[in-house]
C-alpha cells in the first residue's frame, strides 16, 4: 500500500525529467520526424507539471515556456514559437523582481522566433535586448550560456 502521495513533488520530478529530456534532444545535430515529436511532447509535458505545482516559481514557469519556444524555433513554426515566447513573458512578470537572467532568456526567445518568422529587425531589436541584459549578469556562468545562445540566431536573410 502506498503512503500518502506528495502531487507537488511527483510534479517537480516530472517537469525536470521532461525538461532535461527535451534539452538532451534540442542539443542533438539532427533529429528524426519522431524524435521531433517526442521533443515537444516533453517540453509540453514539462510545462504541464511545472504548471500543476503549487510551489513553483514564475521563473521555473517562464522557462519552461521559454523550452517550448525554444523547441517550436527549432521545428521552424514562428507563430507558435513566439505564441510561447510572449507565455514566457507573462509567466515571469507575474513574478516579483525577477533576475536578469531570466529577462534576457525572454528576449531571447522573442529574437529566435522573429528570427525564424524572417522578421529580421524584430529579431535583431530582441537579440540586443537580451544581450544588453546579460551583460549585466555578473555571475560568468549564468551569462555566458545567454550570450553564446543569442551568436546562434540568425538576424539577416542569407
Amino acid at each position: 500500500m502506498c503512503g500518502p502521495l506528495d502531487l507537488d513533488a511527483c510534479h517537480e520530478h516530472f517537469s525536470v525529467f521532461a525538461f532535461n529530456e527535451t534539452w538532451r534532444l534540442l542539443e542533438q545535430k539532427t533529429l528524426s520526424e519522431e524524435e521531433e515529436e517526442k521533443m515537444l511532447q516533453l517540453a509540453m509535458t514539462s510545462y504541464f507539471h511545472f504548471s500543476q505545482n503549487t510551489k513553483v516559481s514564475s521563473e521555473n514557469l517562464s522557462v519552461s515556456a521559454w523550452l517550448i519556444s525554444r523547441v517550436f524555433s527549432t521545428l521552424g513554426d514562428a507563430q507558435q514559437a513566439l505564441r510561447w515566447a510572449k507565455r514566457a513573458d507573462f509567466n515571469l512578470k507575474k513574478g516579483t523582481n525577477s533576475a536578469l537572467y531570466y529577462k534576457a532568456y525572454v528576449h531571447e526567445a522573442f529574437g529566435r522566433a522573429y528570427s525564424v518568422g524572417k522578421e529580421w529587425s524584430l529579431a535583431a531589436n530582441h537579440v540586443s535586448h537580451a544581450r544588453n541584459l546579460a551583460e549585466q549578469v555578473k555571475k560568468a556562468t549564468l551569462r555566458a550560456p545567454i550570450m553564446d545562445d543569442l551568436k546562434t540566431i540568425k538576424l539577416y536573410s542569407p
